[in-house]
């Protein structure tokens, strides 16, 4: 299809990340986050498997979606961009956590 390089995606939560990307306005990012919040708690709850580790999780994808706005890809879906951005944060969250000592039974 002619042109579809410079539509904004479909869906409504992309086309209010873009109207956020564009305008800055904060309501559009909320709506977003309405949109798409439980989803994405839910991928990293499975992910993480502790629900404060996933609201963390959470709130840090948000957190580099507004620092990488201008790297979304507005004719592309959000809630994959989103999803990438979760797993971003698990994996450096994962690097970052420090190894636990190994205990071995016996004397």
């Amino acid at each position: 299809m002619e042109g579809q390089g410079n539509t904004v995606g479909g869906d409504r939560e992309s086309r209010d990340f873009a109207e956020f990307r564009e305008s800055g306005d904060p309501r559009a990012l909320g709506r977003v986050f309405d949109s798409v919040a439980g989803e994405l708690y839910r991928v990293a709850l499975h992910l993480s498997g502790d629900p404060v580790d996933a609201e963390d999780l959470l709130q840090t994808c948000f957190l580099l979606a507004i620092e990488k706005a201008e790297r979304y890809e507005s004719h592309r879906p959000v809630r994959p961009w989103l999803l990438g951005l979760l797993a971003n944060a698990l994996s450096a969250n994962v690097s970052e956590t420090p190894d636990l000592p190994v205990i071995t039974g016996g004397r």
